[in-house]
């Protein structure tokens, strides 16, 4: 068997294989506006930059580690964020005689903030979910609504392109294409052949399916919003999570709405953090695997399933030929753990022959649904 080695083809086959999960770098925190006046633009732009690097380190803290972690933290001083930036980027940089204003993107040395959280003893998660497509079904009145204007429910939930979390959700557009392949209905009644198609459509693992009702009590005149959400193929393991709210007379829908997405969105943020904490995982493993391949789809689909693995944290493709692959998967905890969660993809690892180059083989049989 000829193995195809060089560098262009590794680059061309990440473009067939893509990576399920293609969140930013969890260790990149963008978006961090400032706006400072003081006696001249520099002293205005320093203090901004000081303030951008605890502003970005807290939001990092916030993203990989749990809430009641908290105590556990050092002060975070500019001096502190300073020593684990690994890079900064400014955008719309607007300055004046005492003015400064920018966009800065901060990206953070993995090792060291790794480093920082285990001398802490801190839970932490630096791995993100795969992708899933958010589905707001809306009922009010007995009438359901997903696609149309006037759906509240998600229009709420275009907050999500900023999230800062480790579970990106993508709304879908709302276009003619998605208001043909899915309506409220079906989205209702989990038509898992529908709700697949247009998790393929935006290369997405699964569907957050998120169900929402508003109603008044007529006894106290008080609007209520009751939540349904589960994740249906594959993604955050969430299990039925249900949300009610009720808000006052004078209290607006958007409020309603608004709250009730996030709270949603920190569950299911939670969920992944619980289900892949790094403490008890702390053991880093290598193991080179070769993989059979029947066709390109499916080899596509068994690095997609090894990608959703949360212990997984990176693959590699090593050689590739006409019917085989070797990969190098690198990931937390013992051969044992990591055949104990791969098993849950319906995949397996087994001993490879003797003589041969690698330890183990791994053996994928079509996905359970």
């Amino acid at each position: 068997m000829q193995w195809i080695v060089p560098a262009v083809f590794f680059a061309m086959a990440w473009v067939i294989f893509p990576r399920c999960a293609t969140a930013s770098d969890p260790y990149t925190v963008s978006a961090i506006s400032v706006d400072l006046t003081r006696e001249t633009s520099a002293i205005a732009r320093q203090e901004a930059i000081e303030s951008a690097h605890t502003q970005a380190f807290n939001r990092l803290f916030k993203r990989l580690s749990f809430s009641r972690e908290t105590e556990r933290l050092p002060e975070i001083t500019y001096s502190l964020a300073a020593d684990l930036t690994a890079g900064l980027k400014i955008d719309d940089e607007v300055t004046s005689e005492t003015r400064y204003a920018a966009e800065i993107t901060i990206s953070f040395i993995p090792e060291q903030v790794r480093k920082l959280f285990q001398e802490r003893d801190i839970e932490f998660v630096d791995k993100a979910a795969p992708q899933i497509v958010v589905v707001p079904v809306f009922a009010r009145a007995g009438a359901l609504s997903l696609w149309e204007q006037n759906n509240p429910w998600r229009a709420s939930w275009s907050f999500i392109k900023g999230y800062d979390g480790l579970t990106p959700v993508i709304l879908p557009k709302g276009d003619l294409v998605d208001l043909g392949s899915l309506s409220a209905l079906q989205a209702a009644e989990r038509n898992q052949q529908r709700l697949s198609a247009l998790a393929a459509r935006y290369g997405a693992a699964g569907v957050l399916l998120a169900q929402a009702t508003y109603w008044i009590d007529f006894e106290t005149g008080n609007p209520r919003l009751d939540v349904a959400v589960e994740v249906l193929g594959d993604g955050p393991a969430l299990d039925r999570f249900k949300y009610s709210k009720t808000g006052t007379f004078a209290s607006s829908p958007e409020e309603l709405f608004k709250d009730a997405a996030n709270a949603v969105m920190e569950e299911l943020d939670g969920v992944w953090k619980r289900k892949s904490t790094s403490l008890g995982a702390s053991q880093k493993t290598t193991l080179v695997v070769d993989y059979q391949i029947t066709n390109i789809t499916d080899f596509g689909d068994v690095r997609r399933r090894l990608d959703a693995l949360p212990n997984v944290t990176r693959q590699e493709l090593l050689a590739l030929s006409k019917d085989r692959a070797r990969l190098r998967i690198f990931f937390d905890g013992t051969s044992e753990a990591i055949r104990t969660s791969i098993a849950k993809q319906n995949m397996d690892l087994v001993p490879a022959g003797p003589g041969g180059q690698v330890d183990w083989v791994l053996i994928a049989a079509p996905k359970r649904d």
